[in-house]
């Protein structure tokens, strides 16, 4: 087994510690690991200080270039701080941190240098620790990963971008006027290095137990990687305040077999974010963010499909669960369960405006072939808390596909900002800069170019003081295929608006709802071609109180 935490007070401690982690088998290697038996390599024994003023490059690397030379072992890290620059895994290798072991990344973008790298992301520069095309590897221990993104990040909090059109918010010129942005982000450095942890074409991996933090661009980025344990890990920019534009938590690229559990992400950007990858479980985390906790999907050709999300709790996001399509690359067999999600509207030019889940397709990359699909999609056991509803966005030329929603318990609140940030949809990035951010009513769950869509068992609740933009209960545009069941709930404005309200569209179902109803009326129908089945409704009059 590792070893724990502990301090050494002699050398002849220290040797018997190295003599019995070298005997140990450390975690075994069938998931991730050094080999039972396997030689053990202390960066100090190479040189190193961990003294934090010392540059410890030459000895760690040593030390994991020894390791790779002997067919694999464990390079371990004692307690200090190793100021480092870019470090590579090669396979076979154990990197073990000791707990109140630190390697920090060097403070000088030169110490970086330019790589040409097949996968995008957010620098064209070389991070901390980096693997390419190994095998058998770990990062295991108590010990932290420090990327110092406050060195390259430019105190500004009054940048706006160019993103969207402020004529078209609800806001108007007003919209983003509110500066110094208290929630961030900073602009940009304009040179930035690469990721903290970054492996590509790596097989059987396995992450455990430490903190990486202070990322100047994301965090963690796999790209083309399989099986991967990634477990009890903290991942954060909370140095920066959350303010870091880019620093994803986690992110996947064309990655299969991925296992993430127990972890602890609070990041700037999205938590986790999924492009083009399967066979990805996600459970037992806890996500904050500027931004959008679970992101699947976006650009690119690549399909994302087969996974699934459980047991989270999104603490002061954004936007919690989000499912996007930009590009060429399909989405389908996704499901997200019992989760918690709170979200807020926040300041500043971050993405989402509180939407406890979202869903859009929308054209933007100019070179994909064509426009991915969404396909069955499903959100169960979901309790949330925001001051947005839930949106779903299809294209017509891409429309949303067998879509559900079980067991949906949402308070929609009022917020602080809702008067200054509120009342829009947020679909950046889009094509057309009319639809990357609008002033739109904010129903409780909103669905347009949505076929074979599914609600049953939502129970929906408002504030009482929401402002005039908060609309129905629920709305669908341009629908094939409605279901709703056993709805609880009613419009945010009773007196004005219907409980239900759909339009442009064919064939709906709502049954066994119980619906609070004033002189807006029970259900809105515009344009719907038959059938329209409604039984065992029940419309109870509405009061504040009740």
């Amino acid at each position: 087994m590792p070893p724990k935490a502990m301090s050494f007070g002699s050398l002849w401690e220290r040797r018997l510690v190295l003599k019995g982690l070298a005997a140990a088998p450390l975690w075994g290697c069938a998931h991730g690991g050094a080999r039972e038996g396997a030689p053990v390599f202390d960066v100090t024994r190479f040189g190193a200080r961990g003294d934090g003023q010392t540059d410890d490059t030459s000895a760690v690397a040593q030390a994991l270039a020894a390791c790779g030379r002997a067919g694999g072992g464990t390079v371990w890290v004692p307690a200090g701080t190793y100021r480092v620059g870019p470090l590579r895994l090669e396979s076979r290798t154990t990197l073990y941190l000791d707990a109140g072991a630190t390697l920090q990344g060097s403070t000088q973008v030169a110490d970086y240098p330019e790589r040409i790298d097949p996968y995008r992301g957010d620098s064209s520069r070389a991070g901390l620790l980096t693997a390419f095309g190994a095998e058998t590897i770990a990062i295991l221990g108590r010990g932290t990963l420090d990327g110092a993104s406050l060195a390259f990040t430019t105190d500004d909090l009054s940048h706006k971008g160019s993103d969207h059109l402020p004529e078209l918010t609800r806001q108007g010129s007003a919209f983003l006027s509110d500066v110094p942005f208290s929630d961030g982000p900073y602009r940009k450095g304009e040179n930035r290095p690469g990721n903290v942890l970054r492996l590509h074409d790596c097989r059987n991996v396995r992450i455990e137990g430490i903190t990486i933090q202070n990322s100047s661009t994301w965090n963690v980025r796999l790209s083309k990687c399989r099986d991967v344990v990634l477990r009890g890990l903290d991942v954060n920019s909370r140095a920066a305040g959350l303010k870091i534009p880019n620093d994803d938590g986690i992110d996947l690229q064309e990655c299969e077999s991925v296992r993430i559990s127990d972890c602890h992400i609070e990041t700037g950007d999205d938590c986790v974010a999924l492009f083009g990858s399967s066979g990805v479980t996600m459970t037992n985390c806890w996500l904050r963010t500027r931004s959008t906790a679970v992101r699947v999907g976006y650009d690119g050709p690549a399909a994302t499909r087969g996974c699934t999300f459980s047991n989270l709790v999104i603490d002061d996001a954004n936007r919690g669960l989000g499912v996007f399509v930009r590009g060429a690359g399909d989405v389908e067999d996704v499901s997200f369960s019992d989760c918690v999600v709170h979200t807020r509207l926040m300041t500043g030019r971050w993405w989402g405006k509180g939407e406890p889940i979202h869903v859009s397709v929308v054209p933007w990359d100019e070179e994909a072939t064509g426009l991915g699909r969404v396909r069955g999609v499903r959100f169960q056991g979901i309790q949330a808390r925001s001051p947005a509803g839930i949106v779903a966005w299809g294209d017509p030329q891409s429309e949303i596909e067998s879509l559900s929603f079980r067991d949906i318990e949402m308070h929609v609140r009022r917020d602080p900002l809702a008067a200054s940030y509120g009342g829009n949809f947020d679909l950046r990035l889009a094509k057309d800069p009319r639809l990357n951010l609008f002033a739109h009513e904010i129903p409780g769950l909103f669905a347009r170019h949505v076929s074979r869509l599914s609600v049953d068992r939502f129970d929906l609740s408002w504030d009482d003081d929401v402002i005039d933009f908060y609309g129905p209960a629920l709305v669908a545009e341009r629908f094939g295929r409605v279901s709703v069941a056993r709805l609880s709930g009613r419009a945010a404005h009773p007196a004005r608006d219907a409980a239900l309200c759909f339009r442009d569209g064919h064939e709906v179902s709502v049954v066994d709802s119980r619906v609070q109803v004033a002189h807006g009326g029970f259900i809105e129908v515009t344009e719907v071609k038959t059938p329209l089945q409604l039984d065992r409704n029940q419309e109870v009059p509405f009061s504040p109180a009740s």
